[in-house]
């Protein structure tokens, strides 16, 4: 079933349907390996640049369709870009 059990209880194409885990990582650290630049990001490492997004709640605990997720914080390059904190 769905997460707002709208489509029943055998959507269509669930079979190619992801976990949290696998769509996070390809919005965030699998998207930006596609420009190749691995050396400079793509994961939290010393001498990476660091670009964070600080959500109000654990995105792995809550179910996937929330819409009401608010960023905090947003770190560019090392440098917060913003803060609602």
């Amino acid at each position: 079933m769905t997460a707002k059990g709208i489509y029943g209880l055998h959507p269509f194409a669930i079979a190619e349907a992801v976990d949290i885990q696998t769509a996070l990582r390809s919005s965030t650290a699998w998207g930006s390996r596609q420009m190749f630049p691995e050396n400079k990001i793509c994961s939290l490492e010393v001498g990476k640049k660091a670009d964070i997004a600080n959500w109000d709640r654990d995105l792995y605990a809550v179910p996937t369709d929330q819409e009401d997720q608010k960023c905090r914080m947003t770190l560019f390059d090392g440098e917060v870009v913003y803060s609602c904190l």
